[in-house]
């Protein structure tokens, strides 16, 4: 936090996986690693007119799939993705107070994973 309404926080995630089958045989069998990381920034705006008070963020992710698709040759896969939103924090003074006290969920973003590609090499 660099006051109470303005953070920044940071992710990363490493997976290596054994993927079994999805082929012909014992040689459709390979190692995936996924490579998963981001930033976020979170702020509050204040005073705007007609809205008010409004928690407003902007984000980005990437993530690297290595060896995905064995159909085209084992390529890579990489994405990146820029989000903006607004948040609302139930009964919290500020963005501090929420993520101390609050009701927040924050977890790893899982899905990146299983996004490898399925039969026939479609992601």
């Amino acid at each position: 936090f660099f006051d109470l309404d303005s953070r920044i926080q940071g992710e990363f995630t490493y997976a290596s996986l054994d993927r079994v089958g999805g082929g012909q045989g014992a040689s459709s069998n390979r190692d995936v690693d996924v490579l998963s990381w981001g930033a976020r920034y979170d702020t509050r705006l204040s005073g705007l007119p007609i809205i008010g008070d409004s928690n407003v963020f902007i984000g980005y992710r990437g993530t690297h799939r290595d060896n995905c698709f064995q159909q085209r040759g084992g390529q890579d896969l990489t994405d990146h993705t820029v989000m903006v939103g607004f948040t609302y924090h139930w009964g919290a003074t500020s963005m501090m107070d929420n993520d101390r006290r609050g009701a927040t969920l924050d977890t790893p973003n899982f899905t990146n994973i299983v996004t490898c590609g399925g039969p026939g090499g479609r992601p």
